[in-house]
């Protein structure tokens, strides 16, 4: 059983940051979801206070109907930089909140090329390694390119929001597969 943290805001995160991150290997975080209109640490705060310390966002576990944890984690080398984390990161650096764990990701992650492998891009367009992926099944090309469209940007979301090399490429192939099926729903 993992044991879930909370706090009220993003103070008691970073007091439990700056006293864990270098020891703990992950954290679950409690979010409550915005239809309760329970105050709680918010996940921009969440995710803006983790890069400071080198850590990331990864998985998402439904509690119940009124809160979800979200696992966070070390970055590791090969560690997929999402837009959004690239310029939570840039600005928290600009105003000098970033730690010294948190530079030498950030560092690791430029050296490495992992900074700029996430190449901005508009959510519909399709990423040229799925794209590679769906061409080499044409049963699944077909039925992807007739998936409703909100499907098809969630899909990519997930894809592109991949956390490594390793997760982004289990996530093609799974798509692949459900295109295959013709699986679209959510639910599959």
């Amino acid at each position: 059983m993992k044991e879930y943290l909370y706090f009220a805001d993003e103070d008691g995160w970073k007091k439990w940051l700056e006293q864990n991150h270098a020891t703990q290997n992950e954290a679950w975080l409690v979010h409550y979801k915005k239809h309760t209109r329970k105050t709680g640490i918010t996940y921009k705060d969440a995710v803006g206070e983790a890069l400071c310390f080198g850590w990331i966002e990864s998985l998402l576990r439904n509690i119940d109907d009124e809160k979800f944890a979200q696992r966070y984690s070390p970055s590791k080398k090969d560690s997929y930089w999402s837009e959004a984390n690239k310029k939570s990161a840039e600005t928290m650096i600009a105003q000098g909140r970033m730690t010294e764990a948190g530079l030498e990701k950030f560092r690791q992650a430029v050296e490495s090329g992992e900074w700029d492998a996430a190449a901005p891009r508009r959510s519909s367009d399709i990423p040229h390694d799925l794209e590679k992926a769906l061409a080499a099944n044409r049963k699944a090309q077909d039925n992807f390119r007739k998936f409703p469209t909100l499907r098809q940007k969630q899909l990519i979301w997930w894809i592109t929001h991949s956390n490594s090399r390793q997760m982004r490429q289990d996530r093609i192939n799974e798509t692949v597969r459900l295109a295959e099926q013709n699986k679209h729903n959510s639910d599959n």
